[in-house]
C-alpha cells in the first residue's frame, strides 16, 4: 500500500474498491439492508478535494443511503495531517446524516 500511495494508482484503486464495495452491497439485497459496508482509505484520498464527491456520487450511483458506508482510515494517518483530513471528513459526515 505505501507504494501505492506514493503514485496517482491511490486515487484509481480507492475508486475500484468503493464502487466493488456500494456494488457488493447492493448485490446482498434486502434481507441485508441492515448491513453496513466498510471501506479503507488512505490520508492521501482525504487530502484529494474531490474525495467526499466521489463518495457521494458511487453512493448515488449504487442506490445506497450513506449511513450504510463506513470510511475507515488509519489514525496514525488522520494525525499526520489533520488538518487536510478534517473538511472531507466533515463533508462525509454530513452525507450521513441526510
Amino acid at each position: 500500500m505505501p507504494l501505492v500511495e506514493k503514485t496517482d494508482l491511490i486515487d484509481n484503486l480507492t475508486e475500484w474498491v468503493l464502487r466493488q464495495a456500494l456494488d457488493d452491497l447492493r448485490g446482498l439485497g434486502f434481507h441485508a439492508a441492515h448491513m453496513t459496508m466498510a471501506v479503507n482509505v488512505s490520508v492521501h484520498n482525504l487530502r484529494r478535494p474531490g474525495f467526499a464527491d466521489l463518495v457521494e456520487r458511487s453512493l448515488r450511483r449504487a442506490h445506497i443511503s450513506a449511513n450504510r458506508l463506513v470510511i475507515e482510515v488509519s489514525e496514525t494517518a488522520l494525525l499526520s495531517d489533520l488538518e487536510g483530513a478534517r473538511g472531507a471528513l466533515s463533508r462525509l459526515d454530513a452525507l450521513a446524516s441526510t
